[in-house]
């Protein structure tokens, strides 16, 4: 029962004999019975994608990723799914799966376990930040982002810099995170609205004193 693939394969049989309803009955008493089980939620998001909900179908993947990090999910929705290495640790497709859906206690305990095995994985720790940011733990957040290299933060990392520094009232340096993200994702829309506020800011500070 635990399986996934015996779920689905289940679920492919009603399926491939036109049993359209006896498959939508079949999920939803596996959705009633192991809501907590990774087997449940793929067969619901097979059910879903079948049926043109791919919206339903990747928030389906991303509960079964949760629970079970080797889950197989269509490739076709890596990138939705937040899986976009097919050859990345399984459990940092399920701490990415886990923050995509705002998971964020969940995310973290992820992220901090792989903190924990590996100190150098920087995008690990990057997203420890992310979730303790989404968490209003700022302090902590800030703590974290600045043990990554500026080099390997990525537009992310240096538009979560930039809201710790608003924060914080340095617009200055935000304007520099604002404008490092900028080059790593020309067009991003919410840096370029930071970028504005930030420009706006500095043309109204006041001169620093002698």
């Amino acid at each position: 029962e635990s399986d996934p693939e015996f779920a689905r394969s289940i679920l492919l049989h009603f399926t491939a004999l036109g049993e359209t309803q006896r498959a939508k009955d079949f999920v939803t008493r596996r959705m009633e019975e192991d809501p907590n089980r990774a087997s449940s939620w793929a067969a619901a998001g097979d059910l879903l994608l079948a049926e043109g909900d791919l919206d339903g179908a990747v928030e389906s993947y991303r509960r079964a990723i949760m629970l079970d990090p080797t889950v197989t999910t269509p490739a076709s929705l890596d990138e939705r799914i937040g899986r976009s290495n097919r050859n990345e640790d399984p459990m940092q497709s399920a701490a990415r799966a886990a923050e995509e859906i705002g998971n964020w206690a969940e995310s973290e305990n992820l992220y901090r376990f792989l903190v924990s095995k590996d100190q150098t994985s920087h995008s690990a720790r990057l997203g420890l930040a992310r979730c303790l940011f989404q968490q209003e733990r700022w302090n902590e957040a800030g703590v974290q982002l600045a043990m990554v290299p500026y080099g390997v933060r990525g537009w992310r990392g240096h538009l979560l810099q930039a809201h710790l520094d608003i924060r914080e009232e340095r617009w200055a340096t935000a304007k520099g995170a604002l404008l490092l993200a900028l080059q790593e994702r020309p067009g991003q829309k919410a840096a370029e609205l930071l970028l504005k506020h930030v420009e706006l800011r500095l043309e109204v500070q006041p001169p620093a004193n002698d």
